[in-house]
């Protein structure tokens, strides 16, 4: 499905949320699959999260926001709706 990449690199991807909860929505996930963040090796983990403070201060300038929500869905109970985190 197409979709407006605002980031990618080898190893990650964010994108525009088709049905956004609030303006400047993004999804960021890594492009190799992993169900919960515990599979997520060591050095994946480390590369994803070292790019949330560069990416979030991205979306917050481009939406002229003075602050930003980062919601992590780890599981079903979570509120994990897909099985790729």
């Amino acid at each position: 499905m197409p979709a407006k990449t605002v980031f990618e690199d080898d190893q990650t991807i964010a994108m525009l949320d088709i049905y956004p909860a609030m303006k400047g929505h993004t999804i960021f996930m890594l492009k190799e699959h992993y169900p919960i963040m515990p599979y997520i090796p060591a050095d994946e983990f480390h590369h994803f999260f070292g790019l949330i403070p560069p990416l979030t201060k991205a979306v917050k300038d481009a939406m002229i926001e003075v602050s930003i929500n980062v919601f992590i869905a780890n599981g079903g109970v979570a509120g994990q709706q897909s099985p790729h985190f």
